[in-house]
Order: C-alpha cells, then sequence, then structure tokens
C-alpha cells in the first residue's frame, strides 16, 4: 500500500500516501504480525527465501511457537488469572501495539528518505542482489 522505494511509479492512493501514511503507519505492527512474518516464512516466491535458503522446519515452529505465547500472555493471561473482561483484554492489547507503532513511527520513518540510502535493485533472472550492489548499502550515521 505504500511505496518506499524511488525507481517504482506511485499508482493509485500511493500518490497521495503523504497525506494518509499517519493514519496506515499505527497499523504497521499488526502487518508484522499477521501477514508479513508468515509470508516471509511460508511463501516460496518471497525474497527471503531466495537470498538466504530455506528456512528450517525447527524455525517455522518456534515462529509460531513464541506467536502462539505471545497472545497467551499478552490477552489470555489477564482474562484466566486477573478476571479482566475479554473485551478490555483485547483493547488494551490493540491500544499497546498501536502505541508501539506509533513508535516505531518516529524512531524508523525518518530514517527512510536519507538521501544517502542506496535501494538496490534485484537482479531479474536470479532474483537476488547482484555481487556489487552488496557494497552500495549504506547505513545511516548518527
Amino acid at each position: 500500500m505504500l511505496l518506499i522505494v524511488p525507481w517504482i511509479k506511485a499508482k493509485g492512493i500511493q500518490k497521495y500516501q503523504h497525506r494518509f501514511f499517519f493514519l496506515v503507519y499505527p497499523l504497521y505492527l499488526f502487518n508484522w504480525m499477521f501477514i508479513r512474518d508468515f509470508r516471509d516464512f511460508f511463501d516460496n516466491e518471497r525474497v527471503i527465501l531466495k537470498t538466504q535458503g530455506a528456512i528450517p522446519v525447527k524455525e517455522k515452529i518456534k515462529m509460531v511457537a513464541y506467536k502462539l505465547f505471545y497472545f497467551f500472555y499478552q490477552i489470555a493471561v489477564p482474562v484466566l488469572f486477573f478476571k479482566v473482561s475479554i473485551g478490555l483484554a483485547l483493547g488494551a492489547w490493540f491500544l499497546q501495539v498501536i502505541a508501539a507503532s506509533i513508535f516505531a513511527l518516529f524512531v524508523l520513518l525518518p530514517l527512510h528518505p536519507l538521501p544517502d540510502n542506496a535501494f538496490p535493485k534485484l537482479d531479474e533472472k536470479t532474483g537476488c542482489r547482484s555481487a556489487g550492489s552488496a557494497i552500495s548499502w549504506k547505513l545511516p550515521m548518527i
């Protein structure tokens, strides 16, 4: 939905992302928790599998187990042990994730538009970065 890399032409709603991104970005961590992690681990067309190789089954099991544990201690523990209503537990969890996403917005997003940032392109044949592009990755210095 949001366009980050400069060589792709903005289409449709992306042309106006500078006006609405602050409304979408607080949903950032929900995207990671429910969509991005699973796509990276289980979708065979993802770049991470092409560049890093297959993810071991053990790691996939650990990811799912850690996510279940996270939801257990964030939502189930207050409901089961502290007699909090499920609505209150879910609402508190939702607000906590929104607050963390807003914090991430102020910490991570300012690094995207730095003029020294490089956005290496993937080789169309292999789907991997070319050997020379690894040098072009620059870390912003504060």
